[in-house]
């Protein structure tokens, strides 16, 4: 992928998140959200005009290595059967994601599952930064459904709305499979993260991963690997 797409597919995925949070794109800081209303504002126009090229569109606002946004409701999905928490609970680390916002510039990206009472899960995510800093960002995971604990929402301070928050897959020891999808209004935006209980994954179980999301129809293309190497912080 060369340097303007990554560029694009970052923006589109922030003004997805921008809209759907109902985040003021002008406080955030970072220079993609500077577009944002002008960009969301046209492509409501021209789906609301029934605009007859809308995969056009797409082209434009996404890179030709998979889509971080669809149009239309979120696809469904089949979570983890017989989902048991406290297996899951601990230290995993990132293998491999869609590109989102909160990760650019970051590497080693690693989340600790901790139980805080009841079905809810506390996650503690880091990261090191460029100038290897740390980035630390905590939130609350809780299933609305109690029948249905793969489901998670998943609520952060930072963020003005809670996100779907969905474990479609893990054997608990080794991989995990995480998915949340938004719908905006038009279209929808994806996230997929891959986790391990170790910094690497053997193809193995990589493998598993991958069929876990082939299983539910969701592309596997746009995924870039995680990096695990001089990490600050664990």
């Amino acid at each position: 992928m060369d340097s303007n797409g990554l560029e694009c597919e970052f923006q589109v995925h922030i003004c997805t998140w921008v809209n759907a949070s109902g985040t003021d794109a002008n406080q955030i800081g970072h220079r993609h959200y500077s577009d944002c209303a002008v960009m969301l504002k046209n492509l409501s126009r021209m789906t609301a005009a029934r605009f007859s090229l809308p995969f056009l569109v797409l082209s434009v606002l996404t890179t030709t290595q998979g889509q971080v946004i669809h149009f239309g409701k979120c696809p469904p999905v089949t979570v983890a059967n017989n989902f048991f928490p406290p297996l899951y609970l601990g230290m995993w680390y990132e293998i491999a994601a869609y590109p989102n916002f909160v990760e650019i510039g970051s590497t080693c990206a690693a989340v600790r599952y901790t139980a805080v009472g009841g079905t809810a899960m506390q996650l503690n995510n880091t990261e090191t930064r460029r100038d290897k800093s740390v980035l630390a960002v905590t939130g609350v995971a809780i299933p609305p459904d109690a029948n249905v604990l793969a489901k998670y929402t998943l609520t952060v301070p930072q963020f003005p709305k809670p996100l779907p928050y969905w474990i479609l897959g893990t054997d608990y020891r080794n991989f995990a499979v995480v998915y949340s999808c938004t719908f905006t209004g038009f279209f929808h935006s994806e996230l997929v993260w891959i986790i391990s209980r170790s910094p690497t994954l053997s193809a193995t179980y990589k493998s598993m991963a991958l069929n876990v999301l082939a299983t539910n129809g969701i592309a596997t293309h746009p995924l870039r690997d995680a990096v695990q190497t001089d990490c600050k912080n664990y």
